[in-house]
């Protein structure tokens, strides 16, 4: 079965797999559409989209975040 991953700590999608047995902090199920400026992040039970890290908006537009 196919599981999908997340990040314990800020619950970013990480990776899907194929496995047996379900990893820890992972759920199986279909995953929303990916995009360049957004990934997922399964949040109270559901996959939602969210700006990636290295993206923000400002002025009402999405643009690479250049810190760090």
């Amino acid at each position: 079965m196919q599981y999908h991953k997340y990040d314990a700590q800020t619950f970013l999608y990480v990776e899907t797999v194929e496995a047996e047995e379900q990893p820890e902090n992972s759920v199986g199920g279909v995953l929303p559409d990916q995009t360049e400026y957004y990934t997922l992040a399964f949040i109270d039970g559901v996959w939602v989209s969210v700006l990636r890290p290295n993206f923000q908006i400002i002025d009402s537009q999405i643009v690479e975040n250049n810190q760090g």
